[in-house]
């Protein structure tokens, strides 16, 4: 039987799309004037 996607640390790193979900909706806040909130995800999801 195959095991699911997603069981090792490489596969999940490869299908966690939190950080791209963070950047485009940060831009989105940006470009509405919410400076706070955009600045709060990238905080949380982008810092290295």
């Amino acid at each position: 039987l195959m095991e699911p996607v997603g069981n090792t640390e490489a596969e999940r790193s490869c299908t966690d799309l939190r950080s791209e979900a963070a950047f485009n909706l940060a831009l989105l806040y940006r470009s509405h004037g919410n400076h706070a909130m955009a600045h709060h995800l990238m905080q949380q999801y982008l810092v290295i």
